[in-house]
């Protein structure tokens, strides 16, 4: 078993099916590149993190997002409550669909300087390491299918949403359009 396999707790059968991804010969490739381009990811999370994105308040950053996704060859659109949703397409138009989230939002309040400081090879600033980061790893897995030619039997689906820290009934409407939304999508691929 790879390092990975060993660090992360899975069931016999998803430990080796994991693996058996992790030995394809393309795969390795992409996660040689990813880490080889790391430092393009950590560029891109403070650009990222320099955008507000108070809750409720995630156009900008959606809008960067989806920017960027389109920059790199996928289709995305931002759906009416403010998601960004990309598609990288499968080989199999009726094979397994697979589903990335992260969320946009952090839980700063409107007015909070974002701008990062860089100190002794570290990187300080509110929500640097929280949406961010996850928001640019999601970046550079697009970035790797896209660049490597990687096909994937099914569709991949990264969903980029917004509301993580917000409350109330703005929030829970947000939340009940996401729910409505997966229904239909999994009611839409046959599950």
């Amino acid at each position: 078993m790879s390092h990975l396999t060993d660090r992360i707790p899975l069931l016999p059968e998803s430990a080796a099916a994991v693996q058996a991804v992790l030995n394809d010969p393309k795969v390795k490739k992409v996660l040689e590149q990813a880490v080889s381009k790391e430092i393009f990811t950590i560029e891109e999370q403070i650009e990222i993190c320099e955008v507000p994105a108070p809750p409720m308040r995630e156009q900008k950053r959606a809008e960067l997002i989806a920017q960027k996704i389109r920059s790199y060859g996928l289709e995305a659109e931002i759906d009416p409550v403010g998601n960004v949703i990309a598609r990288f397409k499968g080989v199999e138009p009726d094979g397994p669909v697979c589903a990335v989230t992260a969320h946009m939002d952090n839980s700063f309040p409107e007015g909070t300087n974002t701008s990062v400081r860089r100190q002794s090879g570290k990187l300080f600033a509110p929500g640097i390491s929280d949406a961010s980061r996850g928001l640019a790893c999601m970046l550079q897995v697009i970035r790797m299918l896209v660049n490597s030619g990687v096909q994937t039997k099914g569709r991949r689906h990264p969903l980029y949403r917004n509301g993580r820290a917000g409350s109330g009934r703005r929030s829970a409407r947000r939340q009940a359009y996401f729910l409505q939304l997966r229904h239909s999508y999994r009611r839409s691929i046959g599950h």
